[in-house]
Formats: C-alpha cells, sequence, structure tokens
C-alpha cells in the first residue's frame, strides 16, 4: 500500500462517515492525524508526547488543570523550528489566551518580560480590592519578590 493511501486510511477509515464528512474523524484516526503531525511539525514521536504529558502528570504546564476530555495543545516558539521549539503542554486556554497574546515579540526576551509586566500590573490592580489582610498580605509578597527580581520593571 502506498504512503498515500495508508495516510488516507489511517485518517479516514470510512466507519461511521470518519473522513467523509467535513471536519469529522473518528478518535482513532483524530489520533493517528494528531500523531504524523507532531512528528511532521515538532519532531516529536508518540514516545516523546507520552514522556512529556507524563512529565507533566497530565497537566497544564500553566494552571496545572488536569487535562480532560480536551487534548493538550503543544506549546512552541514559532521562531525556531523542530524539537528544539517545544516548550511544553497546555490547555487551549492557556495557550490561546495567556501565552498567545504574549509571545508576539521580536526578540526570545521580550515575552517573558512582557508576561512579568502583566503579572506585576494585575498583582497591583488586585491588591487595591482585596477585601482582607490576608489576601492583601499574600499579594504584596508576592509584588514584592517581582519587584526585587526585576527592578528594571
Amino acid at each position: 500500500m502506498s504512503d498515500a493511501a495508508e495516510r488516507r486510511r489511517r485518517w479516514g477509515c470510512g466507519v461511521g462517515g470518519c473522513g467523509r464528512s467535513r471536519g469529522y474523524l473518528c478518535p482513532d484516526c483524530a489520533d493517528a492525524r494528531a500523531e504524523d503531525q507532531r512528528l511532521r511539525k515538532y519532531g516529536l514521536t508518540a514516545e516523546d508526547y507520552a514522556q512529556m504529558l507524563q512529565a507533566q502528570r497530565g497537566r497544564c504546564a500553566i494552571c496545572e488543570e488536569q487535562f480532560g476530555g480536551d487534548r493538550p495543545q503543544i506549546d512552541h516558539d514559532h521562531r525556531i523550528r523542530g524539537r528544539a521549539a517545544v516548550r511544553g503542554l497546555l490547555c487551549g486556554d492557556c495557550n490561546i489566551r495567556t501565552i498567545g497574546g504574549l509571545d508576539r515579540g521580536a526578540t526570545p526576551y521580550e515575552a517573558p518580560m512582557r508576561a512579568l509586566q502583566a503579572a506585576l500590573y494585575l498583582t497591583r490592580a488586585i491588591r487595591r480590592f482585596a477585601v482582607d489582610r490576608e489576601e492583601r498580605a499574600t499579594l504584596a509578597d508576592a509584588l514584592l519578590t517581582i519587584e526585587k527580581a526585576h527592578p528594571e520593571l
């Protein structure tokens, strides 16, 4: 069987309409497609991916929420190609809303700096609305830690 025929078979087995209707793949074909894309785009084998998932305990690298039924998204630096670009596995919210908005810098240092600036901004804003003393103290400690570590902010 040719490579093209094998891919069509893997990505659209035809059972229950798999691969025939637009956008529908059965779970097995969807997994095969994702595996092929991970290998082609990032150089990640199924074993590499499973090791990353296990190392993160099946959780998002940012918010640490368990990956439920959603497939983890591969966070990668768009300026680099291949395996070296992969930073970790994220949930959709963290990948699109958190990292996606910050990771648009011209240099590798701009995105982390922007993230620190955003954390500083949010910590200052939240501290004004903190309800009790303990909450205010916790936020003040966080703010001091960020400011000490990065006086340039």
